[in-house]
């Protein structure tokens, strides 16, 4: 079966070929000649040769196994989800607090506090009026 194209490599694989099958097998490795050499032990036979069913049991149990973490995985992907959500929300409502911190230059800490003394300032005087108004239209 020769090719045009490949007329000069035919005859050389052919040849190495048969000088293969007829060179002597190579020597064992350490783990083939301790498998040939084991005895079987008391406890049974070795877990290596086990029988098709029982290697179709352990399938069934890598699969159920698998399902339940899978399932476990999806739960945790949603947490996640939830937990981001909350966290852009967080990010959302301390976006302008990081825009004044920016804009003059001190921590996001400094200024919610600069933030919220003037919010206290300006609002408690405000509602000390309307107290005092209520207490006036009552008369």
């Amino acid at each position: 079966m020769y090719f045009s194209w490949g007329s000069a490599v035919e005859p050389r694989r052919l040849r190495k070929n048969a000088q293969r099958a007829s060179e002597p097998p190579p020597p064992l490795t350490a783990v083939e000649t301790r498998r040939s050499t084991r005895q079987p032990s008391k406890a049974g036979p070795d877990p290596q040769w086990r029988s098709p069913t029982s290697k179709r049991k352990t399938r069934v149990e890598l699969v159920a196994q698998r399902t339940t973490e899978v399932k476990a995985l999806a739960g945790l992907q949603v947490e996640k989800a939830g937990i981001d959500s909350q966290r852009r929300v967080a990010e959302a409502d301390l976006g302008p607090v990081r825009y004044l911190a920016t804009l003059i230059g001190a921590g996001d800490q400094d200024v919610m506090r600069w933030f919220i003394l003037v919010v206290a300032l300006m609002f408690d005087p405000a509602a000390v009026l309307l107290l005092l108004a209520a207490a006036s239209a009552r008369k």
